[in-house]
């Protein structure tokens, strides 16, 4: 293919590749709600966990829909990416021979694999540390007195409930000790509660809605974190695990290069500790708790590295023939199919 050919094939995938990316991300801009809701609930169960109430602040007007716009672009990239990666294949593909391809066929799902273990380990595992961590260190320690019995003076009390009730009246107040939250349940519109009758029952019949106070300590740091901060916290951390998560990647193309062995990486485990330590240490947000935290992984993963180039070193990928007992044939590595 010439030159010009060339060029207008790379314009025609590039077309293609986007044709996806850009309706997606308005598709998602109407789930985005959910998925800013999913990332916020480990930090939500860290503050509960905690006795702190569940919320966040909005500093702007246009804070939540930026974030959500933010969050659908990112979405639809991630969503996208088989199609954009399948594109760039069909190409590449042409250009490389029958061993090349291999390569790329072993290499492509491996790094899919490790990006999706490496977030589905942040979601479940280091982000909840890193939050209770993290709010645990401001926390303050509790104000005490003793719960005797005593005789009732005639002041006000509100119940201690573990679960919103599902009927209230209108006025009704009591204290939410899980989400650590006074709640108090108010007629659900202004419109509502003009057309309703002014007693209890008419109130009561046109529906109520739950507004909170939240609670804290005496004395206490009052944490309550904005959202944008947060978003764009775990957004980095995130982006952190996913390049990080590639070492094994790494690992195989410079054993495949010869610039590396099995040997060579096992007697080099302690320069390689302090390397990984460095990397988190740069790629991570800055705080211990989460350069300790991607430290264990990218170790864990070094290891995994070393077993990977002992299973499928450069000849074996080449020939087609890992994970099989048999070795197929070399085949014609002389050109493209």
């Amino acid at each position: 293919m010439p030159f010009g050919g060339h060029l207008e094939e790379l314009r025609r995938r590039i077309f293609w590749a986007l044709a996806i990316p850009l309706p997606a991300s308005i598709a998602l801009f109407f789930v985005a709600p959910h998925m800013r809701q999913f990332l916020c609930a480990p930090v939500f169960a860290a503050q509960q966990a905690r006795g702190l109430p569940t919320s966040m602040q909005v500093m702007s007007p246009v804070e939540a829909l930026t974030t959500d716009f933010k969050l659908s672009l990112i979405a639809a990239l991630v969503v996208s990416a088989p199609w954009v990666l399948w594109q760039f294949w069909l190409f590449v593909s042409p250009g490389l021979y029958i061993h090349e391809r291999r390569f790329a066929r072993f290499l492509v799902p491996l790094s899919s694999l490790l990006v999706v273990g490496g977030m589905s380990l942040l979601y479940w595992v280091m982000l909840p540390l890193m939050m209770a961590g993290l709010i645990g260190f401001g926390e303050s320690a509790p104000t005490v007195i003793t719960a005797g019995a005593r005789a009732h003076d005639g002041s006000p009390s509100l119940p201690v409930v573990t679960a919103d009730p599902t009927v209230a009246a209108p006025g009704e107040m009591w204290f939410n000790s899980t989400a650590h939250e006074l709640r108090l349940a108010i007629p659900a519109t202004t419109e509502q509660s003009e057309a309703s009758s002014p007693t209890a029952e008419g109130m009561a019949s046109a529906g109520l809605e739950i507004v909170t106070i939240g609670m804290n300590r005496p004395n206490a740091l009052h944490q309550v974190f904005r959202l944008k901060d947060y978003i764009d916290f775990v957004l980095l951390v995130a982006a952190a695990v996913a390049i990080t998560f590639q070492l094994p990647v790494a690992v195989l193309l410079l054993g495949w290069l010869g610039v590396v062995d099995p040997p060579m990486l096992r007697s080099k485990r302690r320069i390689a500790l302090m390397a990984i330590t460095v990397v988190a240490a740069i790629a991570g947000p800055g705080d211990i708790l989460t350069m300790v935290l991607l430290i264990v992984p990218l170790y864990a993963l070094y290891e995994g590295s070393i077993v990977l180039l002992v299973i499928a070193p450069a000849h074996r990928v080449a020939a087609g023939s890992v994970g099989r007992r048999m070795r197929e044939p070399d085949g014609d590595a002389s050109g493209g199919e």
